[in-house]
């Protein structure tokens, strides 16, 4: 159920019937600074084992079976492994390369009995764009062909000095391979489909005395049986040195924005921001549902002090308000950083965030009605309180109706959560957080209607 969850969450219905063949059996010597007597492949990553995020990713891209192939710390790799198998309920083998210093080519040789006519292989130090992955997988093979996925963006590259450098002829058919290479238009991201003639050609590049998987390549090349499937500019990182550990958190990091969904606020001061804390609570393991509650935690808090009458407690109240509008970009972000993304969730913080706002509104209402007690100050407040609800819901109806996200323009800007936050922030520090409401709940009311118009008018045009 939970792996049906994640695989709605990124837009894929269905499950690519492929195994999947992890190769992580190094020693990862320029990472034992960090390592701290873990194996490389247990380090963390955003609060992940580095070989946890490969396997999700690799699920989340469809992937229903696993070959984890182990080598140094094999024991405690495969008891980490085990354990994770069994509550994820995963299919998940394990294979021990006694040979595993020798080079990677003889991982990938010790998967052979077990494995289809094509597989995938992942590096397990590679962390990859899932969606990329999803793409690559739905090529059509064709028999004792093999494919490489293939970054044309060569220019990107800060290790491209490290990096295994191909070149790419007619037909995208591979012509060479390797780190040394003066002329070449691509790199390869350690992700590959790969027929089970690859055993043969290691074996016969161990033959030759070259044990490492691009010997492997290099035999196909020679048969034009490898062929590169290219990419521009896609997020993957090869986790070799602690630089490259922090880089990988900053492309994940990088991953995380909506642009789509973002309002202007979000965008330009709470999201920077959120990214950063994000970091800090996938690091610590923070469930996004924890953070959820605090940001209505604040809230609550928030509005205690707004029902006083002393001002400058609506400062700090309005500075709050303006915390939680930060913290509330943070729960989405770690549930994705931690792969806890669920429908469940997003419904969660949805309903904790009309709650909140609905908190706030009493609040500030009743502490302006203790220093102005007129009739028509709690009567006012009906209208941000049902304009709040309503921007929520006309755009979760126009998505459930149209089936389309809710239309990019400056109405939606307007009437969008962080922008109403910013102003009862700004309202707070000048001492007029109930004037500041009224005025937000007028133009969250314009802005609904005013995009009423604009769907009705474009629907007819």
């Amino acid at each position: 159920m939970l792996y049906y969850w994640f695989l709605r969450l990124i837009h894929l219905d269905y499950l690519i019937s492929m195994q999947a063949v992890i190769i992580c059996a190094g020693k990862g010597e320029r990472l034992t600074q960090l390592t701290r007597g873990k194996p490389k492949p247990l380090i963390p990553l955003l609060g992940i084992p580095l070989i946890i995020r490969i396997i999700l990713n690799a699920r989340a891209a469809g992937i229903d079976e696993f070959i984890i192939v182990v080598g140094y710390a094999h024991e405690a790799i495969s008891s980490y492994l085990k354990e994770f198998a069994h509550r994820e309920h995963l299919n998940l083998k394990i294979v021990y390369n006694p040979d595993w210093q020798s080079g990677n080519g003889t991982s990938v040789l010790a998967a052979e009995p077990y494995v289809d006519d094509h597989f995938l292989l992942l590096m397990g130090d590679h962390i990859f764009d899932p969606q990329v992955l999803s793409q690559f997988l739905r090529i059509t093979r064709q028999p004792n062909t093999s494919y490489i996925l293939a970054d044309t963006d060569i220019a990107k590259g800060d290790k491209l000095h490290e990096a295994t450098k191909l070149q790419i002829g007619p037909n995208n058919h591979v012509l060479n391979i390797g780190k040394h290479l003066h002329e070449f238009n691509a790199i390869d991201t350690g992700i590959f489909i790969l027929h089970r003639s690859v055993f043969s050609a290691l074996r016969k590049s161990i033959e030759h005395g070259d044990y490492t998987l691009t010997g492997g390549m290099l035999q196909l090349i020679q048969t034009s049986q490898l062929v590169a499937f290219p990419i521009h500019g896609f997020m993957w990182c090869d986790i070799d040195t602690p630089t490259d550990l922090r880089l990988a958190e900053t492309l994940l990091l990088r991953q995380l924005p909506k642009p789509q969904e973002d309002g202007i606020i979000s965008r330009h001061l709470n999201r920077p921001i959120s990214l950063q804390l994000s970091r800090l609570f996938a690091r610590g393991g923070v469930h996004p549902n924890l953070i959820s509650l605090s940001v209505l935690l604040l809230s609550v808090v928030a509005a205690v002090m707004f029902a006083s009458t002393t001002t400058w407690l609506w400062m700090i109240a309005g500075i709050l308000v303006q915390i939680a509008s930060i913290l509330d970009g943070c729960d989405g972000e770690v549930a994705r950083l931690l792969h806890k993304a669920r429908p469940f969730g997003g419904w969660f913080d949805t309903l904790l965030d009309r709650y909140g706002e609905l908190i706030l509104c009493l609040g500030i209402t009743y502490g302006y009605w203790r220093v102005q007690p007129y009739w028509w100050v709690p009567l006012l407040a009906v209208l941000p309180i049902t304009g709040f609800i309503l921007a929520s819901y006309t755009r979760k109806e126009y998505h459930l109706r149209y089936n389309k996200p809710y239309p990019l323009n400056v109405w939606n800007y307007l009437s969008k959560r962080d922008l109403r936050l910013f102003l009862i922030f700004l309202g707070s520090i000048f001492f007029v957080p109930y004037w500041m409401m009224i005025a937000i709940g007028g133009l969250t009311h314009l802005c609904i209607n005013m995009m009423f118009i604009t769907i009705r008018w474009q629907s007819h045009s």
